[in-house]
């Protein structure tokens, strides 16, 4: 009798147990911190109450939205018609701290939309610059701006203990950067309390000398040597093609030295730890790749901010996290992969000690059957990747329907941080189109035709239709077939400018050289079904389904 007694309670606690473990983990609480607000159309340096000591936050985000109406008119455009530079910075103490550092589109009828456009930029790391009464500046007055941070309650990836800036934040010409008579050399004693350190660089690049327009329009190297070894090396370039603000005026399509009209500049962690210990006393030289003195490009200029991090140890030792869902999304930085068909598209990241090497991955609509997926690679502390998933059942898409993700069993076991291990993103509406249509396009005549092609791919990947020769100044009409199912259309410009005719840039005057380009798709009846413009840049896609 006892031992039957003794099962049935066995039993039980077994059954307890799974349920507990198959329960989903909460989320976590989050609060929100409003700043500055699109009515206040002039403020742009003042002080918020921000959470207050005690708290632990394993993610702060910043929400950085802006907006073009008659409010923030400049001259005869909604928003200023050039790109500027604007900061966000905390002022404590006597000391400015740059949290990020933007630069605004071209605002020549420029539309941002009816509720603007918004980024969203990790600012965790800044936690100790984020507690109580904040002395906080950003943007400028020329855009509406409306500015708010998320705090999420958990364990960071590691505490940090302290944030200093390493020389002056500011501009530097490149000569006096390249000769060294400007950012020499630091003694620095590292925090005896700390178990590791980082460097953070953002770098823009600006100003037009010699002949490659330095340093605007030329990629160079930038380098951080430790104890007079160099460890460090990186570009500061950056591919604006595929800029999420499109289009704008001027020359936004064209790369740039570490940013682009209407995103961040360009952020660099370099990771100290494994060159130095706590307490060491160590040496810290930037430099810039040497100038040319005969080709007369040194009077440009680099804006650069440099900051070291001091942290505690890692908080686990296997924390697998969903940084992004990129599609299906209704967020504005990723609206060029969207809506999907096909894959969708992810970021992860290692905020665990040890190399993430693989990771479960159950995704699918909400209601949907869910397919899993394993991921393999090799992620250290704080790595990314992106991951392209297979396609799972779209069936029933609409507007609004959620996007669930979830991940588990890092390296094959336990998480030992699970919550930021599940999102949800918000789908939009999928493109349908007729079984037959006709793909439309209309060259420039400006001598690049020839650099243009599109193609349209299934599913699997593979090819089924495909236009890849063009002759300036024409129209091509191509009738398209297709079975039912997913595909993805791409339009490639090798040179990145669309199909711009008439351009200041260019000297062109619209009234004597004809018209733009276009990109149509229409039925068979003649009927416009998605017109993709021209001004488009690097590439233009869509992601569509057939009947």
């Amino acid at each position: 009798m006892m031992n039957n007694i003794t099962s049935f309670l066995n039993w039980i606690l077994i059954v307890i147990v799974i349920m507990i473990s198959s329960c989903t983990t909460p989320a976590p609480n989050e609060t929100w911190v409003q700043t500055f607000e699109f009515d206040s159309i002039t403020l742009r340096h003042s002080v918020f109450d921000f959470p207050d000591e005690g708290e632990s936050y394993g993610k702060i985000l910043m929400y950085y939205t802006l907006k073009c109406d008659e409010r923030s008119a400049y001259d005869k455009y909604p928003c200023g018609e050039w790109d500027y530079l604007t900061y966000t910075n905390v002022h404590k103490d006597g000391e400015v701290f740059e949290l990020a550092r933007y630069i605004t589109p071209y605002g020549k009828r420029l539309d941002l939309g009816p509720d603007g456009f918004t980024w969203i930029y990790d600012v965790t790391d800044y936690a100790l610059l984020l507690k109580g009464k904040v002395e906080l500046s950003s943007a400028n007055t020329q855009e509406l701006l409306d500015l708010r941070f998320q705090f999420i309650e958990g364990t960071p990836p590691r505490e940090v203990l302290k944030i200093e800036n390493l020389w002056k934040t500011g501009s530097y010409q490149y000569g006096k950067l390249s000769d060294d008579s400007v950012m020499q050399a630091l003694s620095i004693s590292l925090d005896s309390e700390a178990s590791s350190f980082m460097i953070r660089s953002r770098i823009s690049g600006h100003g037009h000398y010699g002949p490659h327009n330095c340093c605007e329009w030329d990629p160079k190297q930038h380098f951080i040597l430790v104890n007079n070894v160099e460890r460090f090396n990186w570009t500061v370039w950056r591919d604006c093609g595929m800029n999420p603000v499109y289009p704008q005026g001027g020359t936004w399509q064209f790369d740039r030295a570490g940013w682009c009209p209407g995103t961040w500049v360009d952020t660099y962690d370099h990771e100290l730890t494994s060159y130095v210990s706590p307490g060491e006393t160590i040496r810290v030289d930037y430099n810039p790749e040497e100038y040319n003195p005969e080709i007369e490009e040194k009077g440009g200029n680099y804006i650069i901010a440099h900051q070291l991090f001091s942290f505690g140890p890692p908080s686990f030792a296997l924390d697998a996290e969903i940084e992004k869902i990129m599609a299906p999304t209704d967020h504005s930085e990723y609206l060029r992969m969207n809506p999907v068909s096909t894959e969708p598209i992810i970021q992860i990241r290692n905020r665990g000690s040890e190399p993430l090497t693989s990771l479960k991955i159950k995704y699918g609509l909400k209601g949907n059957v869910k397919s899993v997926y394993t991921w393999h690679g090799n992620l250290d502390f704080l790595e990314s990747a992106q991951v392209n998933l297979p396609m799972p059942d779209w069936s029933g898409m609409a507007e609004g329907m959620e996007f669930a993700l979830e991940v588990s069993k890092p390296n094959g076991r336990v998480d030992e941080y699970p919550q930021n291990n599940r999102l949800i993103s918000t789908v939009l509406a999928p493109i349908v189109f007729p079984e037959e249509f006709e793909v439309v396009v209309s060259t420039p005549g400006f001598g690049r035709a020839r650099d243009n092609a599109w193609m349209i791919f299934n599913a699997a990947g593979e090819v089924v239709a495909q236009h890849t020769e063009f002759e300036d100044d024409s129209t091509f009409v191509d009738h398209v077939s297709l079975s039912p199912g997913a595909y993805e259309f791409f339009y490639y410009d090798v040179v990145e400018d669309g199909m711009i005719r008439h351009w200041w840039l260019r000297g062109s005057d619209p009234d004597k050289v004809g018209q733009n380009g276009s990109l149509v798709f229409r039925n068979t009846q003649q009927d416009t079904i998605v017109d993709l413009g021209f001004d488009f840049a690097e590439e233009e896609s869509l992601r569509f389904f057939v009947d």
